[in-house]
């Protein structure tokens, strides 16, 4: 009879942890799905901020390669408009010999 009643007993107590175990095991998933929204929130934030930071730092790159592309571009034009001019002072120096000559 005392075997019996230790072994209700054990069975209890066993029935008592797996209860508790539960209990707990609820509570870690009801918690769980909060935790990790929260850290998916957290990284999307991070995500958010790092794309903005690299963004920002392309522009910055970008900013110096443009205005680099600006002047050669100024620069290339200034060529140009001296070509032309160089040219059109040898078409009329070429126009003046031949007036000149007889």
């Amino acid at each position: 009879m005392e075997a019996r009643t230790e072994e209700v007993e054990k069975k209890g107590q066993e029935e008592i942890e797996e209860q508790r175990l539960r209990e707990r095991m609820e509570v870690v998933v009801e918690e769980n799905p909060q935790l990790e929204i929260e850290e998916e929130v957290e990284e999307d934030k991070q995500r958010q901020r790092l794309e903005i930071h690299r963004h920002l730092q392309g522009e910055d790159r970008q900013a110096p390669a443009q205005k680099i592309h600006e002047r050669q571009t100024q620069a290339g034009r200034e060529v140009i408009s001296m070509q032309r001019s160089l040219v059109a002072a040898h078409i009329s120096q070429t126009l003046v010999l031949f007036k000149l000559s007889p």
